[in-house]
């Protein structure tokens, strides 16, 4: 995590302010705190805020020779490949800015075709005058823009390019947050301002600005047999890449398959090179509480080589500091436990680390094996379906019965008898589950009909949120969803501003584009197997990774905690926003079905769902948005 900011004028002859150059530094400059350094031309002005976590490249703006002078927030993994195809040998190899300018001059604006890394940059050319700019194939390090008649202006925050918390965005925006999904694409919610997608470079100039797509994934042949250790040599590679720059690298530890695996894998890689023991981060509860993690968290430290902190929770408010990540964020968010994570990030840095590997987004890449039930229920494999579908929905909190009969209506015969069989089982998973009786949404029921009707949301939820049919006949296509569906690439950017304003840099070792195209292309088999979910990574990592840890199958659900936060800690905000004093509500919700939904979270907390608990959320953390960033100035 770097910050990188700057501002390219059409000609020589206009005139860029100085306050300009001032918002870009001081925009960027928390992301940096190890050195600032700037360069400027007549036409160009360019800002790196450095954080060191890789070497340093401040010599490429300070040189005062050569057209081309780059600012990034880079790592690159093939480093070695990348110098070999640039001519470049030797044992110590360029800074990784050095390496890009390098290939940039041999593959111009091919030349992200060559990297595998995180990065997010920008080249000058001043005999050109031409800016060239990319960000890595899974957005994971920040690019925003601004694109005036005169100029063109980059940053790694919205805030250096004149982002406010106060742009409130369109009833669309304010429709899809309320039913918390995220749209995400080349706009933002502030005026003017765009981001650079991940995979996407941009060429721009005083006649030009365009964009194209350099990336697109390719899953890889995994028609062999030695798939677990090529899974094997492809996460500890992944791993292993991260580790790359400093030795203040420390973990996420969770207790969980993902960060248990991360940490296992870093653990002995640094016990290998002789380094200091990994530091790991985690959080515990009191003893006997369902939340509590310990037992796995132990289960890793106690068989390797790691300095365990552990921060005690005892009693969460979900809301609390809320006003903080806010302005942290530059708006509101649909992670409801972000108020709860950010929180280690602070003690991370406290102790000294600068890097933390990050378990995020394990889920999706390996994947539960999904794809394999809906195989069987094409080819009628009822019977054999049973104890595949009872292991994979351990981890979703639904019955046996109420997954069959789910593939069932989907998958199972359209006689008439069959649709009896359905009517009669929905009567019954009905009778067994309440939550099952409210077959709408939340948001659908609370949200006033004629704001859902004006902002059409049922169409944009379907649109953003639901796959699309088609992938439910490609393996591929479902495989990838969730690896680049629009909340995950938002999510990066979420935690990129998390994380920089503590100091650190996340590096996230399951976003791997060669670890992901990998598993993308394995066959659902490889990961609903032996009665296991995410089954290559089990068996992969079977002498890494403790078995209490490995062999686990339930995951921790966090929303009771956020239900008990909300009683406990939030019932003033909760009585506002039921009553709604500043009419900030008032024109998105029906105010009868929130009386009845904050009634039931009062005294019929069983009968409450996590996505009702979500939404409560969501009314809270809009309202005391709209309540602080639109409150008369005095």
């Amino acid at each position: 995590m770097t910050g990188i900011a700057g501002i390219v004028l059409r000609s020589p002859e206009t005139v860029s302010a100085a306050s300009a150059h001032d918002r870009l530094v001081e925009g960027i400059r928390y992301r940096g705190p190890d050195g600032l350094i700037k360069w400027s031309d007549a036409t160009a002005f360019l800002v790196h805020a450095h954080l060191a976590t890789v070497p340093c490249p401040a010599h490429t703006l300070d040189a005062n020779d050569g057209a081309l002078k780059c600012v990034g927030d880079i790592r690159l993994d093939n480093r070695v490949e990348v110098a070999a195809l640039c001519g470049i040998s030797g044992p110590d190899l360029p800074t990784d800015v050095d390496l890009v300018l390098a290939a940039y001059s041999i593959f111009g604006f091919e030349c992200c075709t060559h990297f595998v890394g995180d990065f997010a940059f920008a080249i000058w050319d001043s005999e050109a005058s031409r800016l060239f700019c990319a960000r890595d194939p899974f957005g994971v390090r920040p690019f925003y823009y601004r694109a005036e008649a005169d100029s063109f202006a980059f940053a790694s925050d919205e805030a250096a390019l004149g982002a406010q918390i106060e742009d409130p965005g369109d009833d669309g925006f304010v429709a899809e947050y309320l039913a918390g999904i995220v749209r995400y694409g080349p706009e933002t919610r502030h005026p003017g301002i765009r981001r650079l997608l991940g995979g996407h470079s941009l060429v721009w100039s005083a006649e030009d600005l365009a964009i194209s797509r350099y990336w697109n994934l390719t899953p890889d042949d995994t028609s062999g047999t030695d798939l677990e250790a090529r899974f094997k040599a492809l996460f500890e590679q992944a791993v292993e890449d991260r580790l790359y720059g400093t030795d203040a690298v420390a973990a996420f530890l969770s207790g969980g398959m993902d960060s248990s695996s991360i940490a296992a894998v870093a653990a002995q890689s640094r016990q290998r090179a002789g380094a200091f023991p990994l530091d790991t981060f985690s959080f515990v509860y009191p003893e006997g509480s369902e939340m509590d993690e310990s037992p796995y968290i132990d289960a890793v430290l106690q068989a390797g080589h790691y300095v365990g902190h552990k921060t005690l929770i005892k009693d969460h408010a979900p809301l609390g500091g809320i006003e903080a990540m806010i302005a942290d964020q530059k708006g509101p968010i649909v992670a409801v436990g972000m108020t709860k994570s950010r929180q280690l990030y602070p003690v991370a840095a406290h102790s000294g680390a600068k890097v933390i590997l990050d378990g995020h987004g394990g889920d999706e890449v390996v994947g539960y094996g999904s794809f394999r039930l809906m195989e069987m229920a094409q080819k009628g494999q009822w019977l054999r379906l049973c104890p595949l579908v009872h292991t994979h929905n351990k981890l979703f909190d639904d019955s046996l019965f109420a997954a069959m009969l789910d593939l069932y209506k989907s998958y199972g015969p359209k006689t008439r008898f069959a649709r009896i069989i359905r009517k009669l089982g929905n009567r019954v998973v009905c009778a067994r589950s309440p939550t099952r009786q409210r077959k709408r949404p939340v948001w659908e029921t609370v949200l006033s009909a004629e704001f859902l009707a004006r902002t059409e949301l049922r169409q944009r939820y379907n649109r953003i949120a639901v796959p699309p049919a088609d992938i439910m006949e490609d393996k591929t296509a479902f495989n990838l969803w969730p690896v680049l569906s629009q909340m995950m690439q938002s999510s990066f950017e979420v935690l990129d501003k998390a994380s920089a304003v503590a100091g650190v840099e996340a590096r996230y070792p399951f976003f791997d584009t060669r670890l992901v195209a990998f598993c993308v292309g394995l066959p659902a088999t490889e990961k609903l197997r032996f009665g296991q979910t995410r089954s290559i990574l089990r068996r992969a990592l079977k002498r890494i990774l403790p078995d209490q840890v490995r062999l686990r199958q339930t995951k921790t659900s966090f929303h009771p905690e956020v239900i008990a936060g909300l009683l406990t800690h939030h019932r003033d905000i909760l009585q506002v926003i039921e009553h709604d004093p500043h009419n900030i509500l008032t024109p998105y919700i029906d105010r009868d079905e929130l009386h009845k939904l904050i009634d039931r979270l009062r005294y019929s907390q069983a009968d409450f769902d996590g996505s009702e608990a979500l939404f409560i959320w969501l009314l809270c953390n809009f309202y005391v948005w709209r309540s602080s960033a639109f409150a008369p100035k005095r």
